[in-house]
């Protein structure tokens, strides 16, 4: 009798706390190898001797609910990937005895399709406040945007990345004026984001903002392995599979563009001790490069700390062999040789650019020596390069 009491009294106390009960839907977003992918949170407060709850969700179809998921869960709240559509759903309680104390009655609910928003076309993306007046405004093209999507603008240039709100002024046929507080227009890189009522962003690229032209200095210099591709020379002593170790050293200066990008000009001196030896000599000498590039500068990607180019570059100079002998058996040396040719180069390098002031690069140039003389030696090498250094 004392046991069917307790079991009647633990009923009741469950029925009295469980009919108490607020559920809320909410949804969070995932990453997975798939993509974003959203979860319809359904949650619901509970406090009693509750040992599980049981979720059932129903789909609308043709006028009709039909289950597509029950889950059973310790937890006040459950997460489901759906569909869009028209749901409903209940929790059955189940109490420490196995058995179910009580259900909610159905409620219904609706799971949109969420579409990313998009931006394709932002105007003006470069200010100079030397020469234009500006007062915030931007002509923006957005689809997959209503009147829920949230729009602000944030600074990728200034330590505390705050948002700014934008408004919507205009609506025009190219797109929609959107506008920020002038006060808060300062020198430096913006970008425009939306973010839908589904959680999904999207931004435009980096807006640039400047007092006036800038130009930029940067000094530099790093590790530069020269393969001789085909020469004159080192063919015949060496083989073509020589790999020589260089240094460089590098000074540039460069232009902003007021659209896209940047030009410049940089000049480059490379250099490579030469000790090679063999069965039967040794080569040993010095080959020095030195190169004038013009220079164009194109942006890639910009974050918040660091901002990616690809620098294109292109001109003349000179090799030098310096020194260049052959020491036969140790004992048989030739008299030293100095040469210089002219040489065209031409290639390539990703930089990073880290708060605007050091970068980091990776790039491949090609080297070719100009025959213009019998007494000349032409040679044609690629060269890869590694360094860094500091830009002011």
């Amino acid at each position: 009798m004392n046991h069917k009491l307790t079991r009647l009294c633990i009923l009741i106390f469950s029925l009295l706390l469980i009919c108490n009960s607020v559920y809320s839907e909410d949804y969070t977003i995932k990453q997975t190898y798939k993509g974003s992918v959203f979860y319809q949170k359904l949650e619901w407060e509970s406090s009693g001797v509750v040992k599980e709850y049981k979720v059932i969700v129903q789909q609308k179809k043709s006028g009709e609910y039909k289950t597509v998921k029950e889950l059973t869960t310790k937890n006040t709240y459950c997460e489901v990937s759906l569909d869009a559509g028209d749901y409903r759903y209940k929790v059955q309680f189940y109490n420490v005895l196995g058995q179910m104390a009580f259900q909610t009655s159905w409620r219904t609910f609706e799971v949109k399709a969420a579409f990313k928003p998009e931006i394709k076309l932002l105007s003006p993306s470069f200010i100079d406040l030397s020469k234009v007046s500006f007062n915030g405004t931007f002509l923006v093209k957005l689809t997959n945007v209503d009147d829920k999507s949230r729009i602000y603008i944030v600074p990728l240039s200034s330590k505390n990345q705050t948002e700014i709100a934008v408004k919507k002024t205009s609506t025009e046929k190219d797109g929609v004026r959107l506008s920020f507080p002038a006060e808060k227009i300062k020198p430096g890189k913006y970008k425009i984001y939306v973010k839908n009522a589904g959680g999904l962003t999207a931004s435009t690229g980096t807006i640039r903002i400047v007092e006036k032209q800038d130009v930029f200095w940067e000094i530099g210099g790093g590790w530069n392995p020269e393969f001789i591709v085909y020469d004159d020379n080192f063919k015949t002593y060496l083989g073509t599979s020589t790999l020589l170790q260089n240094i460089y050293a590098q000074g540039s200066v460069f232009y902003d563009l007021p659209a896209n990008g940047m030009i410049g000009f940089q000049m480059a001196l490379k250099d490579s001790i030469i000790n090679h030896k063999t069965t039967y000599f040794t080569h040993s000498g010095n080959l020095l490069s030195m190169t004038f590039d013009g220079v164009y500068t194109l942006p890639v990607a910009d974050f918040s700390f660091v901002s990616l180019n690809l620098d294109v570059f292109a001109g003349f100079g000179f090799s030098w062999l310096g020194n260049m002998s052959y020491k036969y058996a140790d004992e048989i040396k030739t008299t030293p040789v100095n040469s210089a040719i002219p040489v065209i180069n031409g290639g390539a390098c990703v930089k990073g650019i880290f708060n605007e002031k050091y970068y980091a690069q990776l790039g491949m140039e090609f080297l070719d020596g100009l025959k213009i003389t019998d007494s000349d030696y032409s040679s044609g090498s690629i060269n890869l390069f590694v360094g860094g250094g500091v830009r002011f």
